[in-house]
């Protein structure tokens, strides 16, 4: 305290470790067993526990890479429920939205990564950021839709491992998974809707460094919505005016009108 006396900074809390990445203990991270605040509370910040520099249980994961993926999880106790599974290659962000930090962490120890996150709203949200965050890392990004309001621990209990692999094997590419929710938003898919989904995507869309998957992802837009592809280009031109990976070099395209069905 500032009196110059001690106290324990982690009291009536649940205890988890925090490895760094070659698996020193790093710091501490402890959990309120009732109602106080906050939630979570980590070791302070210190050169050797940074927590944006930190994946929880990478140390393990890195050297289970199955297939060179890592599943990404939201917290600790989705992570140990994985592993008690014998699930070992699954990471947790420490609480925080993914950093740069974290990111490149990912990129050097896998190609794959899968986002499984709760299926709640929240979740929903987080997943979508998550994938915002990780496409121009250039990692094949998966999305694991978990039944209504389960995690993965809620999964884990209910079914077993072989419950979880089934949801993992069944996992979404990274752009159907965005733009299913971004249609889910809207009720009524008309052509302010539509286009309005199309400027949403965009930034997704241009933000792979992979020219070949930025195609793929226009072609999946324009028959998904069922919208001749040069309008859904054309559209996109519009979002990101300064980008040319669409379309030649010209000068800027007038207002575009999408019908239905268009």
């Amino acid at each position: 305290r500032k009196d110059g006396k001690a106290y324990d900074r982690f009291r009536n809390r649940l205890m988890f470790t925090i490895y760094n990445t070659v698996g020193d203990i790093a710091g501490f991270a402890g959990r309120a067993m009732g109602d106080d605040q906050p939630k979570y509370l980590n070791t302070p910040e210190t050169p050797l526990f940074d927590k944006s520099k930190i994946l929880y249980n990478l140390h393990v994961a890195r050297k289970n890479a199955k297939d060179e993926s890592i599943i990404l999880t939201e917290g600790y106790m989705d992570t140990l429920a994985l592993v008690k599974a014998g699930i070992l290659n699954v990471v947790a962000s420490m609480g925080t939205s993914l950093t740069a930090n974290q990111i490149e962490l990912l990129r050097r120890y896998c190609k794959k990564v899968y986002i499984a996150y709760d299926s709640d709203i929240a979740g929903d949200a987080a997943s979508m950021r998550g994938i915002e965050l990780l496409i121009g890392s250039g990692l094949d990004i998966l999305v694991v839709t978990l039944p209504g309001g389960q995690d993965p621990d809620d999964v884990i209990r209910a079914g077993g491992r072989e419950a979880f692999e089934q949801y993992l094997a069944n996992a979404e590419a990274h752009f159907k998974y965005f733009l299913s929710k971004s249609i889910k938003k809207r009720p009524e898919l008309d052509a302010s809707a539509m286009r309005d989904i199309i400027v949403e995507v965009t930034p997704l869309i241009m933000k792979s460094p992979n020219i070949l998957q930025q195609d793929e992802n226009v072609r999946e837009l324009s028959e998904t919505l069922g919208i001749e592809e040069k309008r859904v280009r054309a559209v996109m031109s519009q979002a990101a005016p300064r980008r040319q990976v669409y379309q030649e070099k010209q000068e800027a395209p007038a207002p575009v009108v999408l019908a239905a069905g268009s």
